[in-house]
């Protein structure tokens, strides 16, 4: 019997890039390969058993034989493993601070400026 998704996808194959399936698999075929605009399926009509998405473009999938841990825009990347990510993200930490002085200067009416030195917390 075929799953929902995948009879969602059958009906609806225009939008899918399904090139990257098994050539056995009965959705395989090659007419939208590398076409932009087309959903591709990451996991190769593989079911995914774990899934961590902490943000847009941040996330750990694995497949089982196939795990993906992306981290886009990121300049550093934790070397962890698929299932060392934790179930749900972890609680945010209270943040202690820096005390920086800065200038703020406001406008006030006419040309004339007004400085003025605050202390803020970071």
């Amino acid at each position: 019997m075929m799953s929902t998704d995948y009879r969602d996808m059958s009906e609806e194959m225009d939008y899918y890039d399904t090139s990257n399936y098994p050539p056995d698999h009965f959705l395989y075929s090659k007419e939208n390969e590398k076409v932009i605009g087309k959903f591709k399926d990451e996991t190769k009509s593989v079911r995914p058993l774990k899934f961590c998405g902490l943000r847009s473009k941040m996330y750990s999938l694995n497949c089982g034989k196939i795990t993906k841990m992306t981290a886009k825009g990121i300049l550093h990347k934790s070397s962890s493993e698929t299932s060392d990510v934790p179930e749900s993200p972890p609680q945010r930490k209270a943040r202690s601070g820096k005390i920086h002085d800065v200038q703020v200067e406001k406008a006030r009416h006419g040309n004339r400026h007004h400085k003025e030195n605050r202390t803020v917390a970071v």
